[in-house]
C-alpha cells in the first residue's frame, strides 16, 4: 500500500529500514526494562514507544490515511513529549546496573 506513495525503490527501502530499526530499538528497550525494572528503565521505554507512536501518526498525516492534519499535530506533540522523556532519562542519575554504556560493553 505504501509503495504507491514512495518516490522510488530507494525511498521505500529507507522507509522500511527506518521502521525495522524502530522495532529493534523498542525490543531492546523492553529487554532493558525487564532486566533493570526501575523507574529510569520505564522512562526510557516510554520515550521509545512515544517516538514510535509519533512516527505512526506522522505517517498517517503524511500519507493522508486518517484524521488529516490533526494527526500531524498529534505527531508533533508526541515527538516533543518523547524528547522531554529522553532528556529526563539522560539527566537522572542512575546506579551502576542501570547505566546503558556499562551494559553494552
Amino acid at each position: 500500500m505504501l509503495r504507491d506513495f514512495t518516490q522510488n525503490t530507494l525511498h521505500y527501502a529507507v522507509m522500511f529500514l527506518g521502521a525495522i530499526s524502530l522495532l529493534v530499538v523498542a525490543m531492546l528497550s523492553l529487554l532493558y526494562n525487564d532486566s533493570c525494572s526501575t523507574k529510569n528503565s520505564l522512562l526510557f521505554t516510554l520515550a521509545i514507544f512515544t517516538f514510535i507512536f509519533a512516527e505512526v501518526f506522522r505517517a498517517m498525516g503524511y500519507y493522508d490515511i486518517d484524521f488529516g492534519n490533526v494527526s500531524v499535530y498529534i505527531a508533533r506533540f508526541l515527538v516533543i513529549l518523547a524528547s522531554a522523556l529522553l532528556a529526563s532519562f539522560a539527566i537522572v542519575s542512575k546506579t551502576e546496573t542501570e547505566k546503558l554504556g556499562r551494559r553494552l560493553f
